[in-house]
């Protein structure tokens, strides 16, 4: 429905068509690195809380739902079972509480909305202070960062050229995320970048 939405005029597919060959690769950069710059993110922020509560342990699952911040919702949650300290998830005993070692589906999903909410709010302005007026690197920004409340931001601007851009983005960025997470070594890797060095 994003998509289909995101066609108002003939000018919009235009865009669309013009801006696909480099919008394609700089959406798949953005989901690798988007991915394992939240996985150093996460481990920044459990040394802090270490260092703060002068406690060695770590927030398991918080900071492994952290790594699918700027995922679609559905898809992102569809793979709060893959992302485990361990590795894949069919190396974690399922044993006691829903897998307390795995990424939460309410954490998840909380971080995938706060996310949409902060680019519909401030990603505009600060493109806007950037001085940002390409409508393919408006719609890339926002679609790819802020999904559906990204793109929401933008039909409210009535950009409807950034608008087409973003939803293709969204849709890009959510596939190319889905691809990531689904291959077990990505995965391992950015969960050995969060625990590296950390008692699990």
């Amino acid at each position: 429905p994003v998509i289909v939405l995101a066609f108002p005029t003939s000018a919009s597919i235009a865009v669309v068509k013009r801006h696909l060959p480099w919008l394609t690769v700089v959406v798949l950069l953005s989901s690798i690195i988007s991915f394992f710059s939240m996985a150093a993110l996460s481990r920044l922020l459990i040394e802090s809380i270490a260092i703060g509560t002068g406690s060695t342990g770590t927030d398991i699952p918080f900071a492994l739902s952290t790594l699918t911040h700027s995922v679609s919702t559905p898809v992102a949650i569809g793979y709060h079972n893959v992302l485990c300290a361990s590795g894949h998830a069919a190396n974690v005993s399922t044993t006691g509480p829903a897998a307390p070692h795995c990424a939460s589906e309410a954490l998840i999903a909380t971080g995938c909305v706060l996310t949409g909410t902060i680019v519909m709010i401030f990603g505009l302005p600060i493109l806007d202070a950037c001085r940002v007026s390409s409508s393919g690197s408006r719609g890339t920004a926002c679609g790819s960062c802020g999904m559906a409340l990204g793109i929401a931001a933008l039909r409210i601007a009535k950009e409807d050229s950034a608008v087409a851009v973003a939803a293709i983005s969204y849709a890009l960025f959510a596939i190319f995320s889905a691809i990531i997470l689904s291959v077990t070594a990505l995965d391992d890797t950015a969960i050995s970048l969060v625990f590296v060095g950390s008692s699990t």
